[in-house]
């Protein structure tokens, strides 16, 4: 496992975040064989077959089994590699580190090397994060939450998913968004926004967590 990836538990009032050791964590890699013929037809077949059986695998083990399987599925033409990963263990900065250590070692790469995690949280603990606190529990102090009615959705219901291939390279956004001063992040947050707002909340009151680090400088491959 690389040692970026974590796990976060909640104990009481305290986050605590515990970095799964790679010397006893090891990748839950599988083999299988399937009769799809391209990319296309594979990803609706696993989308459809596979994926939901996964996410249910995983979220059954993960007090005992690290949540993340890697599958290699063999095409009579090709091969197809997928990664079902908990979100509680990765973000978009880590991602494709990840995808990075799995290719390298099914190739027999060296590896790269990484900085420590131990540095990382020191660099996190020691951050002030009094202006932040501030600056939202006065955002919020008289938000009216009362309102705020999720749509329903019954149990029996499957995820829906919509795949939209760009034909444009993110690289170009981002040049063009850069004379506005408009980072390609604070695109995709707002249309974000305005999908919830406009799908899910009904309302133009919206609030999400979001990341102040530019998460798609390391992904500008992304289609």
């Amino acid at each position: 496992m690389c040692d970026h990836v974590r796990t976060v538990f909640f104990f009481s009032n305290s986050l605590i975040q515990v970095i799964l050791s790679p010397e006893i964590s090891h990748l839950q890699w599988e083999e299988h064989s399937t009769t799809t013929s391209n990319k296309e037809t594979f990803s609706d077949h696993f989308f459809d077959e596979e994926a939901a059986k996964i996410a249910v695998e995983i979220n059954a083990h993960i007090t005992s089994v690290p949540p993340v399987r890697l599958r290699i599925y063999h095409e009579p033409f090709d091969t197809q590699m997928t990664l079902s990963i908990h979100h509680a263990l990765f973000d978009a900065v880590s991602l494709p580190r990840v995808l990075k250590y799995v290719e390298n070692t099914y190739f027999d790469r060296e590896l790269q090397k990484l900085t420590p995690p131990d540095q990382i949280l020191e660099h996190i603990v020691f951050r002030d994060l009094s202006p932040a606190r501030e600056y939202w529990t006065s955002t919020l102090r008289n938000f009216n939450w009362s309102y705020r009615n999720l749509v329903n959705i019954a149990k029996s219901a499957s995820p829906k998913r919509v795949t939209i291939a760009l034909d444009t390279p993110l690289s170009y956004y981002q040049q063009m968004l850069a004379h506005c001063q408009v980072t390609l992040q604070a695109v995709f947050t707002c249309t974000f926004a305005s999908v919830l707002a406009n799908h899910l909340y009904w309302s133009d009151d919206v609030i999400f967590g979001v990341s102040d680090t530019e998460i798609l400088s390391h992904t500008s491959l992304i289609t």
